[in-house]
């Protein structure tokens, strides 16, 4: 079974986690609004099963990011996105 779905927002990589005032540890509400924004798509879109699954997966994940503004005379970013933290945003997005 094949389930393929589209996130047609900016791709936004999982920042660290905060630690509150009083020593909790927190994740940042921006963060909490792409992973919503992901499980909303994924049911929209009928991937329920995908979120349940009980067994190993294979996941094939494509961004599509813009050039940033901070390209070098190289034609390197000197600031990019980390992968990792990319999947990892998108896949605690199809936890429910």
């Amino acid at each position: 079974m094949i389930f393929a779905f589209i996130v047609p927002i900016t791709p936004k990589p999982l920042a660290r986690p905060r630690k509150g005032k009083h020593g909790n540890i927190y994740t940042t509400p921006e963060d909490h609004a792409y992973q919503n924004a992901v499980w909303l798509y994924a049911l929209k879109n009928k991937a329920r099963p995908l979120m349940f699954a009980d067994r190993p997966l294979l996941l094939n994940i494509v961004f599509c990011l813009k050039a940033p503004r901070s390209w070098n005379f190289m034609g390197r970013a000197s600031k990019r996105p980390d992968l990792d933290n990319l999947c990892k945003n998108l896949i605690d997005g199809l936890r429910p």
